[in-house]
């Protein structure tokens, strides 16, 4: 009997270390690597009266078995220094990308429907609704350009926020 019970936990061990191992390698999930590593931004916020340069320095790795990636940021804006930490993820049952990002002012919510190609475009979602930025990767992963807008009228015309580059360093 004790045996049983010995070989039932070893069973159950190694059997739910495979299916997490499964899970976190769906190719949604997979996906979300090319954020991974080490990240410069240089960029510029746009905000009228009160924009100017914007640099930051970002840490990415993958949380929660592989279905997460968790980002410490930080950055040096016209308004002062920000420390934000963020997560990208995927929602399995809506079947889009998500994107969290907190800095201890406010709550940054975008999904994106796909990760295919080079050009990933994130929407706002709850009090971040109205605004959009657009990554577009280069063919290596290892650097992108985003532009950040926000729509004054439902999306019919969109206002440049903010621009800039990142580049992967490890």
């Amino acid at each position: 009997m004790k045996r049983s019970i010995t070989a039932l936990g070893v069973v159950f061990v190694l059997g739910s270390a495979a299916l997490a191992q499964d899970q976190a390698a769906v190719p949604e999930v997979t996906k979300l690597a090319r954020y991974l590593g080490t990240w410069s931004y240089d960029g510029e916020d746009k905000t009228p009266f009160t924009g100017g340069r914007v640099t930051c320095e970002a840490t990415r790795r993958w949380i929660s078995g592989g279905y997460f990636v968790e980002s410490h940021r930080e950055c040096k804006t016209p308004r002062g220094d920000l420390k934000q930490v963020e997560v990208f993820g995927y929602d399995f049952q809506k079947r889009v990308y998500l994107y969290w990002g907190f800095n201890g002012r406010s709550i940054s919510t975008y999904m994106a429907p796909t990760m295919d190609g080079d050009t990933i475009t994130w929407s706002g979602a709850s009090l971040s609704e109205g605004n959009r930025c657009i990554e577009v990767f280069a063919s290596d992963l290892a650097s992108s350009t985003d532009k950040c807008e926000t729509t004054p009228d439902g999306g019919n015309s969109w206002i440049l926020r903010a621009a800039g580059k990142s580049t992967k360093s490890r």
